[in-house]
């Protein structure tokens, strides 16, 4: 520790640290680590710093955090393609010690807390369990996740409660029974540079969300959205740069109503979603926008695709999917081959809407040529 903190980081600083080792935490992957965790946070002053994991696999049940403090491990994470499989999941890492309980970190009513470098490995233990848990607490409240890969939580990796002030970055969400991050009913937030995948509902939810900004993204093999955005009030949300692949159903799909607005939706490449959906049309595209009103969708590329291995029909059978859109705008992307059947299925009922000049071509079966 002494050589990755010279000289000591409160020394440096003037923060307070706390190295779990030192209050008994053993990291072997078998003992279970809760009390010496919480000792460590909860000896820090009433206005926070740090507490730092050393390498190891620390099994624990529900760590409560609080205001102002940074859990910092050492990440040396990758993408592992098997859910079942602990390879890779980083140097350090938090999991459950069994399934009963809420949450793994509870950071309800927290505000400047972080954590950085660590793995939270759910292990598919118990039900609903999600990683994270925040709730706000009467204010804004500054939470970041960063370089942190959260997985296998039989509810969502993160899970945010009426939040304000947050953001998620440079981390790996996936394989969750339910979300990568949901967000519902939260605002102010920043979502940069993540990989979502394999997460069993969406890589990101929003069920009443707002002015939130989505860039660089890469969001794959989820299984019912890539982003899930809707049904409530739902506005200002910006979805830029981002890589969408192989999701099976849309990439974006946003349905809402009176209090579902202003959507910019740019700049982002989508191949081969809506990936066996053949039995359920309305999922069976890259996109999909329902009664959303203030929506532009401009410059993007949309394509279908086979598998890997290109061994199978690409998907999907439409590219872009809209009915019922008020004041809003799709033009200028590019659908190069990019549906079986349809380049958009407009369903109708929009109002002062423009959709035109979104040149493409439809794909065809697999192993058969273009005319």
């Amino acid at each position: 520790m002494d050589m990755l903190y010279p000289a000591g980081l409160q020394a440096r600083h003037n923060v307070p640290w706390h190295n779990v080792r030192e209050f008994g935490a053993t990291g072997d992957g078998q003992t279970d680590d809760t009390a010496a965790i919480q000792d460590a946070l909860d000896a820090l002053p009433e206005a926070g710093g740090a507490v730092i994991f050393p390498p190891g696999h620390y099994l624990c049940e529900t760590i409560r955090a609080r205001s102002g403090v940074t859990f910092l491990g050492f990440s040396a994470w990758s993408y592992q393609a098997s859910q079942k499989s602990t390879h890779n999941n980083g140097s350090t890492v938090l999991s459950p010690l069994h399934g009963d309980l809420e949450c793994l970190l509870d950071w309800r009513d927290c505000m400047g807390t972080r954590i950085v470098g660590l793995t939270l490995d759910g292990q598919e233990k118990g039900e609903g369990m999600h990683g994270i848990l925040s709730c706000h607490g009467g204010m804004e409240q500054n939470i970041a996740i960063e370089d942190c890969r959260i997985v296998r939580f039989s509810g969502s990796g993160v899970r945010l409660k009426k939040c304000w002030v947050w953001a998620v970055r440079r981390s790996l969400l996936g394989f969750n029974a339910l979300d990568g991050l949901d967000a519902s009913s939260s605002y102010d937030g920043w979502v940069i540079d993540n990989q979502f995948c394999g997460n069993g509902r969406a890589g990101v939810r929003g069920q009443g969300l707002a002015m939130v900004t989505l860039t660089a993204n890469r969001i794959e093999w989820c299984r019912r959205a890539g982003i899930l955005l809707g049904t409530h009030y739902t506005d200002q949300i910006q979805i830029n740069g981002c890589n969408f692949d192989r999701n099976f159903g849309p990439a974006i799909e946003i349905e809402g109503g009176e209090r579902c607005t202003t959507f910019a939706i740019t700049g982002n490449l989508f191949r081969n979603n809506g990936w066996q959906r053949e039995s359920e049309p309305e999922l069976d595209c890259h996109v999909r926008l329902v009664r959303a009103r203030g929506l532009t969708m401009t410059g993007n590329s949309l394509r279908g695709g086979t598998n890997d291995r290109g061994s199978e029909t690409v998907s999907p059978s439409a590219a872009i999917r809209v009915q019922g859109l008020e004041d809003s705008v799709i033009s200028g992307n590019a659908l190069y081959h990019a549906a079986m059947r349809q380049l958009i299925a407009d369903g109708g009922g929009h109002t002062r809407t423009v959709i035109e000049q979104n040149p493409g071509s439809l794909q065809l079966a697999h192993g058969m040529e273009h005319p």
